[in-house]
């Protein structure tokens, strides 16, 4: 996540307010559909899950459910705005 896109959403939470901006933003999911442009094979999906569940903090990929819930928590929250969810199991942090 670049420090870029953290001051974009940051003035664009400013500028339109009260309309609240904010954004989840989540590594690469292993059951989507956009993962099916990265992998070649399902081996080499489930390798790369297996990779991630050794090295990231979480010891876990990402699911689509992990995003979903920090979508629904900043829809839900009113007094959040201009917020980044970095939703990575810890991998930013290596």
């Amino acid at each position: 996540m670049g420090s870029g896109l953290v001051s974009l959403i940051e003035a664009m939470a400013v500028e339109l307010a009260p309309t609240r901006v904010n954004e989840v933003a989540p590594s690469l999911i292993v059951e989507s559909t956009v993962a099916d442009r990265f992998f070649k094979s399902a081996e080499e999906r489930e390798g790369w899950r297996l990779k991630v569940e050794q090295t990231s903090p979480a010891r876990r990929a990402v699911t689509l459910e992990d995003a979903a819930r920090q979508v629904v928590g900043l829809i839900t929250d009113p007094a959040i705005t201009g917020s980044v969810r970095v939703v990575d199991g810890g991998q930013s942090l290596m």
